[in-house]
């Protein structure tokens, strides 16, 4: 029986022998995974890099304040926000705020900027998409109170930001949230001054020496915020500028942490007493000491009865709202730092971050409580993004991050790109799967295989000009792909000889020449062609010159032959009387001889003058009228002497051959031009060709041929319409009775 005890003892004592050396063997599970630089970075530490505070932001980034200033992780790798200045000046002043108490605190606007209060109490703020860091809208410490000290730093929904101090007073700022256009500069001391759209301050004393640690708008009443200082809590009313002091308590309390639920009651976390439930309606407060006080320095949700909650002496822990009990959340990775839990966030995605002992530890753990997290889930945050394009090798420079670009336009010599990408999570790489497609390019997915903790990027080589989407989609572990896209629209510009505009432009280019040369050209024909008519005109004056010259003296020589034959008739006082007529003639002929033109009134004067000197020559073998209708006749110009060579062949060549007859010389108006008439009852002309000489005289008429030469020249000269018809007059029987000629003249030349 003995003996059956000890070989029983033996085989216990080996089997717990045996489950020792096994545990000891296994290496410990963790769901937590631990957060920092190495050395294997792409620097090397000159210090050991402290975490103190973590900000989920609405962007879906994660920020945090630690000895080397502001941190922003970038999805799968993080960003030391600390040397990002915009200036020289302000990396030489942020290099001061590593330490201990670099980054006093931190919060985010509305309009995703986040405002951060370093250690010498000045406040920056850094825009969420281009990661740079600069000076705030406003003078802060004031220039009356250098030492003071901030506290906590808060924005409200309308972007009014609340600065709490260590003295006790609350500082407000009216829409300092706000993006606003400002200028100011650096003075001699290294303090920025602003110069231009500064915002006022308005200091508000809340409670003498207090420290205000924690600042929550009341979700019914948004005028009202709920202040938690080391004096207790405080309500602020923004409507009157007033505070007052809610919950009382002989012994010190400080309130670290506030929020507020739906109906206006507050959780608050206290380094005295815990965890507490403040009644509004009752200022009334409920304390969940349980068997030991816990000191809570902050905590946040995680479901409708349950908080995250850290604490300033141990692990992080789980505080159930509905026993008061605390359950302590057991990790080996803890054991890398000092139990101090100094801040604890669930974000968007529903990792859980911790900040213990100055390490920065998260879990995806806690995914089914994301609905509880603080801020908001917004799906955009899911979706993969772009971290870097490279363009011909050589990173693509854009205003903002590449995250936020919509659409690149490149060259078409620019045609090869190298896109990098992230998932902005909190995660192992070797997790992360993406695929990309290409439309126009790459019509179909691409996945990358997963090589490593590295990312194979995007190659895009001898993309054609034309315009093309980039795609990107992403999962993390098992899960199905996100229908959370990355997209970016590329154009490539073709060159500038295959674009429409350009041909467009050349063709307006040669037809401007073409147009140009046409109208030079024919601007030069027709200053020839006015030279030509010039010329031309010049001609037909010296030719209408020439024929007046002939014209003259032929009628001058016909006349002197008619006083000749009565003298050679002895008709001496028909000779007296001939000669004085023919004076007169000649005496019109030598006034008109320097005119191109005369008036019709002066040409059928003349015509009487002629018509009554060859009336006495053939002693009334012949008779003749001239009527003229009422037309002022003085108004009407024609060339000189183109009536009286048709007066003249009518007598010689008509009416002498025939041994008497009549002359008619009428003047008349139709349709508007004016006719001049010249008719005779003589043998017309095809006796007359016959018997050129009925009277024995032989006389040759050249003024009809002259005449018509002349009314073509004056018709070319004047561009006005004159033209000569001449009728052969037949009687009933078809006898010749005489001619009728007609000269038609426009009325206004």
């Amino acid at each position: 029986m003995k003996l059956f005890f000890d070989i029983r003892r033996i085989l216990f004592t080996a089997f717990f022998l045996f489950i020792v050396i096994i545990s000891f063997g296994q290496k410990p599970q963790s769901i937590f995974k631990w957060f920092g630089f190495e050395d294997t970075d792409s620097f090397r530490l000159t210090k050991p890099l402290r975490f103190y505070d973590i900000l989920c932001s609405k962007t879906g980034e994660h920020k945090f304040s630690s000895t080397f200033g502001l941190i922003r992780d970038k999805g799968l790798q993080i960003e030391l926000l600390l040397y990002a200045g915009s200036d020289n000046e302000t990396k030489r002043q942020l290099r001061n705020y590593a330490g201990e108490d670099g980054i006093k605190s931190m919060f985010e606007s509305p309009a995703k900027i986040v405002f951060f209060a370093a250690h010498d109490n000045r406040i920056f703020w850094q825009p969420s998409d281009d990661g740079g860091i600069g000076f705030s809208p406003f003078q802060f410490p004031p220039t009356d109170k250098p030492d003071l000290k901030v506290s906590k730093i808060w924005i409200d929904s309308e972007s009014d930001i609340y600065i709490g101090t260590c003295d006790g007073d609350l500082y407000y700022i009216k829409r300092g949230g706000a993006m606003s256009a400002y200028d100011g500069k650096l003075d001699s001391a290294g303090n920025f001054i602003v110069t231009k759209g500064e915002k006022l301050i308005r200091r508000i004393p809340l409670w003498p020496h207090a420290l205000i640690c924690a600042i929550e708008q009341d979700p019914v009443n948004k005028n009202i915020l709920w202040i938690g200082t080391d004096a207790g809590l405080f309500s602020f009313d923004k409507t009157t500028m007033l505070g007052k002091n809610i919950l009382k308590s002989k012994e010190r309390l400080t309130i670290t942490q506030i929020e507020a639920d739906s109906t206006g009651n507050l959780w608050l976390s206290t380094l005295e007493n815990g965890m507490a439930y403040f009644n509004n309606r009752t200022s009334s407060v409920n304390f969940f000491n349980g068997k030991r006080v816990y000191p809570i320095k902050t905590f946040c949700r995680k479901s409708i009865n349950e908080f995250f909650v850290g604490l300033v002496d141990s692990i992080p822990a789980i505080f159930n709202t509905s026993t008061g009990n605390y359950t302590f959340i057991q990790d080996s990775i803890f054991k890398k730092t000092a139990d101090s839990t100094s801040d604890i966030k669930l974000d968007g995605f529903g990792n859980l971050l911790v900040v213990k002992g100055g390490g920065l530890f998260y879990t995806d753990y806690y995914k089914e409580s994301k609905r509880y997290a603080k801020v908001p889930l917004e799906k955009k945050a899911y979706a993969p993004f772009i971290t870097e394009i490279m363009v011909m090798g050589i990173p693509y420079r854009a205003e903002g991050n590449p995250r936020g670009l919509k659409s690149i336009r490149l060259k078409h010599n620019q045609n090869s790109l190298t896109i990098d990408y992230s998932l902005m999570e909190l995660i192992d790489k070797k997790n992360v799967q993406f695929a990309w497609m290409v439309e126009g390019y790459v019509n179909e997915w691409v996945v990358p295989p997963v090589s490593g903790t590295s990312i194979i990027p995007a190659n895009l080589n001898g993309l054609t000009p034309g315009k093309y989407i980039f795609r990107l989609k992403a999962k993390v572990g098992d899960e199905p792909w996100r229908a959370e896209e990355a997209r970016l629209e590329i154009i490539i510009v073709p060159p500038l000889w295959q674009l429409w505009w350009f041909w467009a432009g050349v063709i307006v280019v040669v037809s401007s020449i073409v147009y140009l040369i046409v109208k030079l050209r024919v601007r030069s024909v027709r200053r020839t062609e006015r030279l030509k008519a010039s010329y031309q005109k010049e001609l037909l004056e010296l030719e209408a010159k020439a024929l007046r010259a002939q014209m003259n003296p032929h009628f001058v020589f016909n006349s002197l032959n008619s006083i000749k034959a009565l003298m050679q008739q002895n008709q001496n006082e028909k000779g007296v009387t001939y000669l004085t007529t023919f004076s007169k003639l000649i005496r019109t002929l030598f006034n008109n001889a320097d005119k191109k033109e005369i008036t019709l009134y002066d040409e059928i004067e003349t015509c009487k003058f002629y018509l009554q000197l060859e009336a006495m020559r053939f002693d009334g073998k012949f008779s003749y009228i001239v009527e003229t209708d009422s037309i002022d006749l003085k108004a009407i110009h024609v060339p000189a002497l183109i009536v009286q060579p048709f007066i003249e062949n009518a007598i010689w060549h008509g009416i002498i051959p025939r041994g008497a007859g009549k002359v008619s010389l009428i003047v008349s108006k139709e349709n508007g031009d004016v006719q001049i008439i010249i008719d005779d009852d003589g043998i017309g002309r095809e006796v007359s060709q016959q018997n050129k000489s009925a009277s024995g005289i032989i006389h040759e008429s050249k003024g009809v041929n002259l005449t018509q030469s002349r009314l073509k020249l004056d018709s070319l000269l004047q561009q006005r319409k004159a033209g000569i018809k001449i009728i052969d007059k037949k009687d009933e029987n078809g006898k010749a009775a005489g001619t009728r000629v007609i000269i038609s003249l426009t009325e206004d030349s």
